[in-house]
């Protein structure tokens, strides 16, 4: 029976990064409290951890039925980490949003919020071509 925790996880923060930079916007322009921000982000980082956790679940069973898409798989787990280490770099950024440093931290993470929009993109169409074009749904078949 194929595994849907994979294909359902990695749509929460999808959602999540396409927010992110409106979110962060209207955070940095003081319309919502900083402190949303953390909290978004910290939603976000526990969205993508539960993507990458449920996606390692998937890879052995894809490289065990699959094994010549190895390097797709690795091209779109290495975008999905990248896209994670973004996200707790601006978590981790955030926290500095009561600091004397905060206009600049603000809009640190606002260009961090673009990166991981951007990392995140990549990453979905990374895993699109896996199960479009590289057939990796059909491995859960076998």
């Amino acid at each position: 029976m194929p595994s849907l925790l994979h294909p359902f996880i990695v749509h929460v923060p999808i959602a999540f990064a396409l927010f992110y930079v409106p979110f962060a916007w209207l955070c940095i322009r003081d319309r919502i409290q900083w402190s949303w921000f953390t909290l978004y982000s910290l939603c976000l980082c526990a969205s993508l951890y539960g993507a990458m956790a449920s996606g390692s679940v998937d890879r052995a069973i894809v490289e065990k039925n699959r094994p010549s898409i190895s390097s797709p798989l690795e091209e779109h787990e290495g975008s999905a980490q990248k896209a994670f280490f973004f996200a707790l770099a601006a978590l981790a950024l955030s926290f500095a949003g009561k600091t004397r440093f905060r206009e600049a931290a603000k809009i640190a993470c606002g260009l961090i919020a673009l990166a991981v929009l951007a990392s995140t993109i990549q990453t979905a169409r990374l895993g699109g071509n896996l199960v479009y074009k590289h057939g990796a749904a059909e491995a859960h078949a076998r």
